[in-house]
């Protein structure tokens, strides 16, 4: 295992980012520099899933930790050379890339806004895979431009909505992360977003609604037992009550027991 000192990598990243402008190098460079902190993957059972869905270098946090430090100020001073770097880096096979190119492309200035979200259309489309969905949705809700802007809204909607278990997962999860941020306070404006899929709950996605739930209770008990008991008296159904009772034990006695008499027993 590579040791991590500094004082050495310091002049290593430095010695990098000199080759920004041209993205070829810069990339060549950038591989090299994570290959040479690349560590062994732990192959126990209780890793082997997580590492078996992407190939990673497995490069020590702090290295990541640095370069994102120094890559952050070039992707929004150069965002002409960035915008090519991010291309090149999302080709590359490996996690630790892919993540790279993810900081760069939400760190972009707000005037590229329109770019990062053409990009993270398309390759949320293309079935990347999960921990790489991760680190989307992380980069995008650590930046208040991008996670207030419009066209966020907009693209959980689509993906809220999609046909696709996968995707459907994946709005849900991006409404989750929007909810737990401390910045976003605008909850009757998600309730009015998730009613739709709330209302005809599928089993497939059953225990992604119970998190989304809960995160609104722990958001606001008040709003969200009236929101739940408006779904209730909206759609009298089975599997909409069903999936309202599973999340009783989040909230305290007293709103349990209201949502609860409101609730028709068939």
């Amino acid at each position: 295992m590579p040791s991590v000192q500094l004082e050495r990598l310091k002049p290593q990243i430095n010695a990098v980012v000199t080759q920004y402008e041209n993205s070829e190098m810069f990339t060549r460079s950038l591989i090299s520099l994570l290959k040479s902190y690349s560590e062994d993957i732990d192959y126990s059972p209780s890793q082997i899933r997580a590492y078996s869905l992407i190939p990673r270098l497995n490069v020590p946090q702090v290295v990541l930790n640095q370069l994102e430090i120094s890559l952050k100020y070039l992707a929004r001073t150069f965002p002409s050379h960035t915008k090519s770097i991010v291309e090149k880096l999302w080709e590359q096979q490996y996690f630790e890339l892919k993540t790279i190119s993810l900081i760069l492309l939400s760190n972009l200035e707000v005037q590229e806004i329109d770019f990062y979200f053409k990009k993270i259309s398309k390759w949320v489309d293309a079935e990347i895979e999960e921990p790489i969905i991760d680190v989307v949705l992380e980069n995008a809700l650590s930046n208040e431009d991008i996670f207030t802007n419009k066209q966020w809204l907009t693209l959980v909607e689509k993906w809220l909505y999609s046909k696709n278990d996968r995707i459907r997962k994946i709005g849900i999860k991006a409404i989750v992360g929007l909810i737990n941020t401390n910045a976003y306070h605008n909850l009757p404006a998600m309730s009015r977003l998730i009613e739709p899929i709330l209302s005809k709950p599928h089993v497939s996605i059953n225990k992604d609604l119970i998190k989304l739930i809960h995160s609104l209770i722990k958001a606001s008990q008040p709003e969200t037992a009236a929101f739940l008991i408006h779904l209730s008296v909206m759609y009298p159904k089975p599997e909409v009550h069903a999936l309202i009772r599973k999340c009783l034990p989040f909230f305290d006695q007293y709103y349990s027991s209201r949502i609860s008499n409101k609730i028709t027993i068939k």
